[in-house]
């Protein structure tokens, strides 16, 4: 029988190491360990099921901005991985100006260039160019919202392109730090 402890990373370090082959999972960081002879080794980290409310800011900002009542998302985290899908409603844009970008992702994208992910979306009530993008900003916890032409030039949505209606589906799947 496989016998796993619990308690804090703390408790852990306060162990003063594991017994070569048990396991223990740390409930504050989420890790699971297995003592080895040279020490602990970081096993993996627990998989998440859970919920989140996306937002969305116009140049960094969300001033008046109004959300249905139907705003909401799941996540799904594997190890360093997370897997997202949302719906976010506006009511009301808001008064904010500039670039589009949806906010608070439930977790933030690994900080590293090949860790750029690209995002799926459904826009409704959003104009623009032949053709819309989106990617996972890399350090954040966010996704940034843009539109191609035909000729292949690519421009950020702002709050121009959206209405007090507009409504937006998500989904990503993107690297996480652990």
């Amino acid at each position: 029988m496989i016998q796993i402890l619990r308690g804090t990373e703390a408790d852990r370090v306060a162990y003063g190491g594991l017994e070569l082959g048990r396991f223990m999972l740390c409930t504050d960081t989420e890790k699971l360990y297995q003592g080895f002879p040279g020490g602990d080794v970081h096993i993996m980290s627990s998989n998440k099921v859970g919920t989140w409310t996306p937002a969305i800011s116009f140049g960094l900002a969300a001033v008046d901005v109004v959300y249905g009542g139907t705003n909401g998302g799941r996540y799904v985290r594997f190890g360093d991985w997370v897997s997202i899908t949302g719906w976010l409603v506006l009511t009301d844009k808001g008064s904010s100006n500039g670039n589009a970008r949806i906010e608070d992702l439930p977790f933030i994208c690994k900080n590293d260039d090949a860790s750029y992910s690209p995002a799926t979306v459904r826009l409704e009530n959003i104009s623009f160019a032949d053709q819309w993008t989106a990617w996972v900003v890399k350090n954040a916890d966010a996704i940034d919202l843009f539109e191609v032409t035909n000729g292949g030039v690519l421009t950020s949505l702002t709050d121009a392109n959206f209405a007090n209606n507009s409504t937006v589906m998500i989904s990503a799947t993107y690297e996480i730090e652990v």
